[in-house]
């Protein structure tokens, strides 16, 4: 196949994702549109995991919902789901029996959900002004959060992280709300 065969299907692919958003489809078609291009463009989001999550929220399966609300509706599961987390940190803090190393880490991701929550409110300020510029800087900010947060417990020779599922799930979150803004932009 030439180089220009596969400089098309990209451009093919936002066409098919441009027309779903300006001409109107289902709730359900555009969720399973956009975790179709977000799994394939960015291969840390589990297709059936991006479904799911936009399929579980209040407003996605509507009639009305375009890529915009959509963008809206996964950056706030996010931000649900870091308000989660920092509860369960905090519930992890407080049973803690003595291993500083592990308490020194909780305490150091609590401050990285705690500023994540702050940036995801933002991006959801900026995605519903359409200021999909700094949002994407934001959400980009978010999922490094989560990293840095999984990295500690790597880098502090934790073998089990008491947070590696959360985390997992946060970063696919982010990832699909940092993937439906970028097609936005």
């Amino acid at each position: 196949m030439s180089s220009s065969a596969f400089s098309f299907i990209p451009i093919c692919s936002s066409l098919l994702l441009f027309l779903f958003v300006f001409h109107g489809v289902n709730g359900l078609d555009l969720i399973n549109e956009t975790c179709k291009e977000a799994s394939q463009n960015q291969p840390k989001i589990n297709y059936d995991f991006c479904v799911a999550s936009l399929r579980s929220a209040p407003g996605s399966n509507s009639t009305t919902t375009d890529l915009q609300q959509l963008g809206v509706i996964a950056t706030k599961l996010t931000l649900e789901n870091a308000t989660y987390i920092l509860s369960h940190i905090n519930n992890l803090l407080k049973d803690q029996n003595g291993d500083l190393t592990v308490k020194k880490q909780l305490e150091i991701c609590l401050r990285l959900y705690t500023d994540a929550r702050t940036y995801l409110q933002q991006a959801i300020g900026d995605i519903k002004s359409e200021d999909f510029f700094n949002a994407i800087k934001e959400l980009s900010t978010v999922m490094d959060s989560s990293s840095t947060c999984e990295d500690g417990f790597n880098k502090e020779k934790i073998f089990v992280s008491p947070l590696e599922k959360q985390t997992n799930d946060f970063y696919q979150l982010a990832a699909v709300a940092l993937q439906i803004t970028k097609y936005l932009n």
